[in-house]
């Protein structure tokens, strides 16, 4: 588990499994593809130091910015994988038009990101006492 560095790029691609879209429409959505990684890291930097704390790792102290598709999000395996993979395919159906599915989308987004943190929290308990 979490071997992948995970980029813009693969955000994208695996946004687009979840879609339903095929990879032949990939290049359209790589045009959104870093200005919504960062937007999506910013909005998921809390959830992902609970995340770390959870793991008994050390907090980050800033979310990252990328500047390429292909730059890597050092971000914890489950905020990348269960929570920003959803934030993304949100946008690009949102950009698209596709509001219902972009609202299904969101709506997995944001449980996930409550869960995450609930559970990040409730892990730092454990650690802790």
């Amino acid at each position: 588990m979490g071997n992948v560095t995970y980029t813009a790029g693969i955000l994208v691609s695996e946004a687009m499994a979840l879609m339903g879209e095929s990879a032949k429409f990939r290049n359209e959505y790589m045009e959104f593809a870093v200005s919504v990684a960062n937007n999506l890291a910013a909005d998921c930097f809390a959830v992902n130091n609970a995340v770390r704390q959870s793991k008994g790792k050390e907090r980050l102290s800033e979310a990252p910015v990328l500047y390429g598709e292909g730059d890597a999000i050092p971000y914890e395996y489950e905020t990348l994988k269960n929570i920003m993979v959803y934030g993304m395919a949100f946008w690009l159906l949102y950009q698209d038009g596709e509001l219902t599915r972009a609202s299904a989308q969101h709506d997995i987004y944001e449980e996930n990101k409550a869960r995450h943190m609930l559970a990040g929290y409730d892990g730092i308990g454990n650690i802790v006492g």
